[in-house]
C-alpha cells in the first residue's frame, strides 16, 4: 500500500484493441482450469442452503451480547470487560477502533444448545491491511452467570490451511451484485488423535457477502456452517487434504474502499474466504459487463467474449499471497514491450490526451524502478505488470504484486512504492495480523531507488515529500511515535499505527544501512527475497536471521531497540560554541541523550550563509557524547539528522523540536 501518514487508499480482457499475449499454452492451461471451477460448483447450485446451522439463541446470550455491543460502540473497553471473565486485555480493541460494530450469536455446529456452543462474533467492514472481526467465546464461571470467555484471535487456524482457491467471479452491474463460486483446497496442518480437541473450523471474509452454499465435492455432501457477520463456523471433513466448494454473493459500496460503481469496480478487501490470512494460490475466472476489462493477479490466458457481451478472463497466480485484488472497468488500455514483459496502464481518464500523459510518465517510472529492484531483489516473477488507475472513493495506492490500484493524484509518483511490494508482500507474504513489516520495505525500497536511480524531477520531488513526512511527524508531538513499537503495529486504517508502520520502519531500515552498508543492506534483502519459504508468511524475525547470516554480524542489539521499543530516541543538540582558527572555523557540541539509551549514526550538518555546508556522522552511545565539526565559512545554523532519518523525540530538557534538534548562531 501507498506510503501515507494517516488513511492509505485501497485499494481483463485484453481490452480494444485486443486479447492480452501471454507465454504460448499458460493461458489455455488456466483456461481449463477456470472452467474445471465451474463443473466442481455444480453439485452445489440449486440447493440453498439447507446446510446451514439454524439454532434458537437463548436468552442469556442475547441478553450479554446486547450490553456487550452497546459498550463496543461506546468505546468502553472496561464496560466490556465487566461483563467478561477476568481479561484485562482482551478488549483493547474498543477505544481504538474507529468501526461502527454490529455483534451476532453464532452456533457453533454440532454442538448443543448451551453456551460453549455458541461464539460471539463483533463485526464490521474492513479495508484490506486493516484490523478485523472479533470472536469470543461464551463461558459460564463458578456465579453461574454466562460471561464473555477468551478471544479467539484471527491468527488461529484450528490447524486448518488453505493452500489454493479456484474462483468463478461474475459482476451483474444491474444488481451492483458480485457473485462468486469457490472452490477451497485445504489441508490440516497437523495429523493424528484429534481426540479432545475442537473440531470446527472458521473461515473469515467480509459482511458484505453471505454464503449460500457450502459442500464437499468430494463427496457431494453439505458441510454444516453457520455465519454471523464475515465470521464462518463449518464443521471440516475428517480428511488431512480436502476441498470446500461454496457459493456466496454481496454488493460492496463503501466510501473508503471496496465499491461497484457505474465505470468500475474495485475488490480489494477480504471478498474471499481465507484463514488467519495466510498466502494461498489463485485461479480467478472472472466475467466482466459489457464493455468493461477485468484485471487480477498472476498471468492471464485468452478472454472470451459471451453471447450477451460480456468478457470472460481466466487468471492463474501460482505464488502463493495473502491478498487477491479484482479490478474492472471502462479503461483506455495503453501498453509497452520491456526486457520480454509487457507493461499495461489501464486509464480512466475521459480525456484521451490525459490519459495517454498519465500512462506514459507511469510506464516511464514502472520501467525505471522495475530494472532497479529486479537487479537488487532478484527477478521480476511474472511476464506483465499493470498499472490500474480509479477514480475512488480510493486514497493512495494498493499493490497486488502483478499489478497495483493508484487512486487520485497516486500517478506517477507513487508506481516504486506499490511495485516493491512483488517482493516485500508477494514473494515475501504478509497477512497485517501481527505487524506491516513489508511496508516499511516497501517505503524503504521506494526511497533506495530515489537515492540510488537519476529519477529526475519526479524522483527529486518524491524524496522530498519523504523527507517532509517525516519531519511532520518529527513535529507532531513531544512523543513521536507515541507508545508502540514496530513489532506491534498491523492495522494501516488507525493512524497511529501507521505512522509507526510505514515511516518509522523505513527509518530503521534505512539506519540498518548506515550501520551496515548499502551494498549488504542489499543483499541482505536479497537474500531474504531469494530464500524465503513460499506459501508462509514472514516477520521481522526471519529478516534480521537472514540479515545476520548475510554480514556476519550480530545485529540483534539494532533489532531489539529500534522494533521492540516504543517511541523514539530522546535527544538533542547542546553547548555548541563556534571559534575561528586561521582560516577555518571550529564548531563544537555535544547531543544529550535523555530517557532509554539508543545506539546509532547521526547525522549532523552546519551550515553557513553563503551557502557551504559541512557535514558529519556522530557515533551515539551514551548519555552524552561531544562532537567537533569544521568549516571555511562562518556557521549561522546547526541541525541535527535535517532528513529525518532517525526517529526522534525531543529530549526530557526541553518541550521544543527547534531548540532540541537545531542551533542558529547569534
Amino acid at each position: 500500500m501507498a506510503a501515507m501518514v494517516g488513511r492509505d487508499g485501497l485499494c481483463g480482457r485484453g481490452g480494444a484493441d485486443g486479447p492480452l499475449r501471454r507465454r504460448p499454452g499458460a493461458g489455455w492451461r488456466s483456461l481449463v482450469a477456470g472452467l474445471a471451477i465451474v463443473l466442481l460448483l455444480a453439485v452445489a447450485e440449486g440447493r440453498g442452503s439447507e446446510q446451514a446451522v439454524q439454532r434458537s439463541v437463548p436468552r442469556q446470550v442475547s441478553a450479554l451480547l446486547e450490553l456487550a455491543l452497546d459498550a463496543v460502540n461506546r468505546r468502553s473497553a472496561r464496560d466490556v470487560a465487566v461483563l467478561s471473565v477476568d481479561l484485562p486485555d482482551a478488549f483493547r480493541w474498543v477505544e481504538t477502533s474507529g468501526h461502527p460494530w454490529r455483534a451476532d450469536a453464532l452456533p457453533i455446529p454440532g454442538a448443543d444448545s448451551g453456551p460453549s456452543g455458541f461464539l460471539l462474533v463483533f463485526h464490521s467492514y474492513h479495508t484490506c491491511e486493516s484490523d478485523g472481526d472479533h470472536v469470543y467465546r461464551v463461558v459460564v464461571p463458578n456465579s453461574g452467570e454466562w460471561r464473555i470467555g477468551p478471544e479467539i484471535p484471527e491468527t488461529e487456524t484450528f490447524d486448518l490451511r488453505i493452500r489454493d482457491h479456484m474462483m468463478n467471479a461474475v459482476l451483474s452491474l444491474q444488481r451492483k451484485l458480485l457473485t462468486v463460486r469457490d472452490l477451497v483446497s485445504l489441508e490440516r496442518a497437523r495429523t493424528g488423535d484429534r481426540d479432545g480437541r475442537i473440531d470446527y473450523g472458521i473461515l473469515r471474509l467480509n459482511e458484505d457477502y453471505r454464503l449460500a452454499s457450502l459442500y464437499d465435492p468430494g463427496t457431494g455432501l453439505p458441510v454444516p456452517y453457520a455465519q454471523a457477520g464475515g465470521v464462518v463456523v463449518f464443521a471440516p471433513p475428517a480428511a488431512e487434504r480436502f476441498q470446500l466448494a461454496m457459493e456466496y454473493s454481496g454488493s460492496p459500496n463503501h466510501s473508503n474502499g471496496d465499491f461497484i460503481h457505474p465505470d468500475e469496480a474495485v475488490l480489494a478487501s477480504y471478498w474471499y474466504p481465507n484463514i488467519a490470512r495466510l498466502p494461498a494460490s489463485l485461479t480467478l475466472t472472472a466475467t466482466a459487463p459489457i464493455g468493461w476489462t477485468a484485471v487480477a493477479q498472476g498471468e492471464p490466458g485468452p478472454t472470451r467474449i459471451n453471447g450477451d457481451g460480456t468478457a470472460t478472463t481466466t487468471w492463474r497466480n501460482t505464488i502463493p499471497v495473502s491478498y487477491f485484488t479484482l479490478d474492472m472497468g471502462k479503461y483506455r488500455e495503453f501498453q509497452r514491450k520491456w526486457r520480454g514483459r509487457t507493461l499495461y496502464a489501464y486509464m480512466l481518464d475521459p480525456k484521451a490526451s490525459v490519459a495517454e500523459r498519465t500512462a506514459r510518465d507511469s510506464l516511464d517510472r514502472l520501467e525505471a524502478s522495475l530494472g532497479f529492484f529486479e537487479s537488487s531483489f532478484g527477478p521480476y516473477p511474472y511476464s506483465r505488470y499493470a498499472i490500474v488507475e480509479t477514480n475512488g472513493p480510493f486514497n493512495g495506492a494498493l499493490e497486488a504484486y502483478s499489478f497495483a490500484t493508484f487512486g487520485p493524484r497516486t500517478l506517477p509518483e507513487y508506481v516504486p512504492h506499490e511495485l516493491s511490494h512483488t517482493w516485500w508482500g508477494g514473494l515475501v507474504p504478509c497477512t497485517y495480523t501481527t505487524s506491516m513489516w513489508n511496508e516499511a520495505f516497501a517505503n524503504y525500497s521506494d526511497d533506495l531507488f530515489q537515492r540510488s536511480h537519476d529519477s529526475g524531477a519526479v524522483g527529486q520531488q518524491a524524496v522530498q515529500a519523504g523527507i517532509a513526512r517525516r519531519r511532520a511527524e518529527r513535529k507532531r508531538s513531544e512523543t513521536s511515535y507515541g507508545n508502540l513499537p514496530i513489532v506491534a503495529v498491523a492495522d494501516t486504517e488507525n493512524e497511529a499505527e501507521n505512522a509507526v508502520g510505514y515511516l518509522k520502519g523505513a527509518q530503521v531500515l534505512r539506519m540498518l544501512e548506515d550501520e551496515i552498508g548499502q551494498a549488504p543492506m542489499i543483499a541482505s534483502m536479497r537474500a531474504f527475497a531469494a530464500g524465503h519459504r513460499r506459501g508462509e508468511a514472514a516477520d521481522w524475525q526471519e529478516f534480521e536471521s537472514v540479515a545476520a547470516r548475510t554480514t556476519g554480524k550480530d545485529l540483534h542489539w539494532f533489532f531489539d531497540e529500534w522494533l521492540t521499543r516504543p517511541g523514539a530516541a530522546r535527544l538533542g543538540i547542546a553547548d555548541v560554541s563556534a571559534h575561528r582558527d586561521g582560516a577555518e572555523y571550529q564548531i563544537t557540541g555535544r547531543i544529550r541523550q535523555s530517557g532509554e539509551l539508543y545506539r546509532l549514526k547521526l547525522p549532523i550538518v552546519a551550515t553557513a550563509k553563503s551557502g557551504a555546508v559541512a557535514r558529519i556522522v556522530l557515533d551515539v552511545a551514551d548519555r552524552d557524547t561531544p562532537f567537533s565539526i569544521t568549516m571555511s565559512r562562518a556557521p549561522d545554523r546547526i541541525e541535527i539528522d535535517p532528513e529525518a532519518i532517525v526517529p526522534l523525540a525531543v529530549p526530557a530538557w526541553t518541550c521544543s523540536p527547534k531548540v532540541a534538534f537545531t542551533y542558529e548562531f547569534p
